[in-house]
């Protein structure tokens, strides 16, 4: 099988993650009912899944940038962030630090939108009171 083939099929499945990714985090911050209502309207009106279009690193760069989201909001609600021992650490900073380099690798430009977003939701956390 050719580089490109793999990729045609790899990243356009790797894509199709984004959707669940986006009803997770839609479910941790607004509940379910509109989390699944919004999680469809994505799937249905961006072709994330589109097998002939091509392996664009955009494509792979929703669904990373959707495991960075969650990363983020998952430590906001730990308690254990700033704990020194790697064994009682969260488990949830690798993976933030994982899917951040490899944003980094791919498109950067994803990243630098989703560091805005994660501000944005540092501030409405702040603005709202909650520690």
């Amino acid at each position: 099988m050719s580089y490109y083939t793999s990729l045609t099929w790899f990243i356009p499945l790797i894509s199709g993650l984004a959707i669940p990714m986006l009803f997770i985090i839609g479910k941790e911050l607004v509940g379910f009912t509109p989390a699944l209502f919004g999680s469809a309207f994505y799937g249905v009106t961006f072709g994330v899944e589109d097998r002939y279009s091509l392996p664009m690193p955009g494509g792979l760069a929703e669904t990373l940038g959707f495991v960075l989201i969650l990363n983020c909001i998952k430590l906001l609600k730990d308690d254990t962030i700033w704990v020194i021992n790697p064994l009682k650490r969260n488990p949830w900073g690798n993976m933030a630090k994982f899917s951040f380099f490899a944003l980094l690798l791919t498109h950067h430009f994803t990243l630098l939108l989703l560091m805005a977003a994660i501000l944005g939701i540092l501030i409405v956390e702040i603005a709202a009171g909650n520690k």
